[in-house]
């Protein structure tokens, strides 16, 4: 089960411009990953999605997460991915959060937990505008989840939901 949000086509724009170098550093990603009058080329796209990633820009984040995802410029490593997955998702960004959920879906580079997945889609699936595409992924991936899930989990998910603040 691969996570639909990782290759979302606007991954790698509408920055968060609240750090100087960020607009700078994303843009330059995003010419590297679309290939815009440059060749593509995921490595040189990670070098500067890392620049605004560790300036704490959540979008950076999520998009350096997807390139550990799938292995693109970097070698594949899903706890790495996980990572920056969190940092983002934890600043409240919708396709972080649907993946890292995912991920936890899975046990993939995280410790399988249901729990932790159906917090993260949960969040997600009330971020992404609804009847959208990507509200329906998460929606659809989140009853997956939830169907296997004791009456209990999914009460304490719920908790989490609740209680959940974004860092920034």
């Amino acid at each position: 089960m691969e996570s639909p949000w990782s290759n979302h086509p606007g991954a790698a724009r509408h920055p968060s411009f609240a750090k100087e170098g960020n607009f700078h550093n994303l843009h330059r990603s995003a010419i590297y990953v679309q290939g815009q009058s440059v060749p593509q080329d995921y490595a040189e796209a990670g070098r500067w999605y890392r620049k605004a990633a560790k300036q704490g820009n959540a979008m950076a984040q999520a998009n350096l997460g997807s390139l550990y995802a799938h292995g693109r410029g970097v070698a594949q490593d899903y706890a790495e991915a996980a990572r920056w997955f969190r940092m983002a998702a934890e600043q409240g960004n919708a396709m972080a959060q649907a993946n890292l959920g995912s991920l936890y879906a899975q046990g993939r580079g995280v410790a399988q937990d249901p729990i932790q997945a159906l917090m993260w889609l949960r969040l997600a699936a009330v971020r992404f505008p609804a009847g959208g595409e990507d509200n329906r992924k998460v929606v659809e991936l989140m009853n997956e989840v939830a169907a296997r899930m004791t009456p209990a989990q999914s009460k304490e998910a719920q908790r989490r939901v609740g209680e959940w603040q974004p860092t920034q």
